[in-house]
């Protein structure tokens, strides 16, 4: 479930599918807090391991919803 999250920054998300696993990191830049997620990766097809990270995307999303422009 998503956190109750506000940035007031950018944020930068990066993915990495691997074999084994597909990670998952979201910084806020402004104030530096990290945010990490792993999954075990889908190697039939590796979008689902993205699309799992959904604790991450899911704070992305609120952020971006929060979003001060």
């Amino acid at each position: 479930m998503p956190r109750d999250t506000h940035f007031a920054g950018h944020a930068r998300i990066g993915i990495d599918v691997g074999g084994t696993f597909t990670d998952g990191c979201l910084l806020e830049e402004e104030t530096g807090e990290v945010r990490v997620d792993k999954v075990p990766s889908t190697p039939d097809d590796p979008s689902v391991g993205i699309e799992d990270t959904d604790d991450l995307i899911g704070d992305l999303q609120n952020a971006l919803d929060n979003y001060d422009r």
